[in-house]
């Protein structure tokens, strides 16, 4: 499985395959890694990407993560490390227009000041295609498949497990649309 940088991760994951607009970055933190129940966003600089994982009325604490070199800043080490001991925490990426989901394997910090290369959890494309079906696409990386589910409009599903096809399988949207319809046709 590829591991990645942050940017790596903000360069995958951007712009939207199915839209073309560009993805948000952010941390997620829940149990199960599935869904997130809590997401800070982050803003994408040139150089960096920063979180404000700001808790509490009073306590403000800072995450700043290099493009460069991979290392991190924060205003208080300690609480950093307090706060995501505390909860599992991965990035994630998102589409504006709920085209496109992306999150990794749990974010762990070194004490040398680096994070940690991560690998991707999973992916969700959600594609509409004119004929009134939508295709859902969802990639489990450390299962090695995906799962394909096509939806129309009177409600039928036709589900099908694949092979991985991860989202740089493909050029652009009609591709992906294409080998989407191959699979359901001959699946």
């Amino acid at each position: 499985m590829r591991r990645l940088t942050v940017k790596d991760f903000i360069e995958y994951s951007a712009p939207c395959l199915i839209c073309g607009k560009p993805s948000s970055i952010g941390l997620g933190f829940d149990a199960e890694y599935n869904a997130p129940l809590i997401s800070i966003k982050g803003s994408v600089g040139t150089n960096f990407t920063y979180f404000d994982l700001k808790y509490g009325y009073t306590t403000d604490l800072k995450l700043y993560i290099f493009h460069r070199d991979n290392k991190f800043l924060t205003n208080d080490k300690r609480r950093l490390e307090e706060y995501l001991n505390a909860r599992k925490s991965y990035l994630r990426a998102y589409c504006s227009s709920g085209c496109s989901q992306f999150a990794t394997q749990s974010l762990s910090l070194h004490s040398s000041g680096q994070v940690a290369l991560v690998s991707m959890r999973w992916e969700r494309l959600i594609v509409p295609v004119g004929d009134g079906n939508n295709y859902y696409l969802t990639s489990y990386f450390g299962e090695n498949k995906s799962v394909l589910d096509s939806r129309n409009l009177v409600g039928e599903t036709q589900t099908l497990e694949i092979p991985l096809l991860p989202r740089d399988s493909f050029r652009d949207r009609a591709h992906l649309i294409d080998k989407l319809r191959t699979y359901l046709l001959y699946g």
